[in-house]
């Protein structure tokens, strides 16, 4: 199994076997491709940080989301600006609701552990085209994890259908992460 390790931030993630790393600003070029979806997503797009690394698992289906795993990296000093963990969840809700016109956030978790640090967890569905225009179910499952070297903010989207969504390799992924 394939790895992606910053010993600098001690971060590490496994990547399962089929699935294609892309480290920093190739990350920020597939993110990209989201932004046709709408004009408001687009445009929080273009603000938003260059990630650390996204990886991504190909697809046949030209009606399923793409299953992507994403990890951006802030510097702690913003925990002063928001406060807590939740409160950077309470700030990406009307974003993603400004976004994805059907948006809806299915499940929230101000404080948990993941990854053997202290984190906040959010769980939406949305719908998305794909370059063809054509409209999929979507969902969403973002982490947001206070280190001591950084804040961690992990995406995980994919395939609302179970049937098309590769829920092994997205449960040993999470398991897989490493921030020590």
């Amino acid at each position: 199994m394939q790895s992606f390790r910053n010993a600098a931030l001690h971060f590490s993630i496994d990547v399962p076997p089929g699935w294609v790393l892309l480290p920093g600003a190739w990350a920020k070029k597939l993110k990209m491709t989201g932004a046709s979806t709408s004009e408001g997503l687009a445009h929080t797009l273009s603000k938003a940080s260059e990630p650390l690394m996204s990886m991504y698992l190909p697809q046949e289906n030209p009606i399923a989301a793409v299953p992507t795993v994403q990890c951006t990296v802030k510097p702690t000093s913003i925990m002063s600006a928001f406060g807590t963990l939740g409160s950077v969840i309470e700030a990406t809700i009307p974003q993603l609701a400004m976004a994805f016109p059907d948006f809806e956030l299915l499940e929230r978790f101000d404080t948990l552990l993941f990854a053997g640090v202290r984190s906040a967890y959010m769980k939406s569905s949305m719908s998305v085209l794909n370059e063809d225009h054509v409209r999929y179910p979507c969902m969403s499952e973002l982490y947001i994890c206070h280190s001591p070297q950084a804040i961690f903010m992990f995406g995980f989207t994919g395939s609302s259908d179970p049937a098309l969504r590769p829920t092994d390799d997205m449960a040993a992924i999470k398991r897989s992460i490493r921030l020590h």
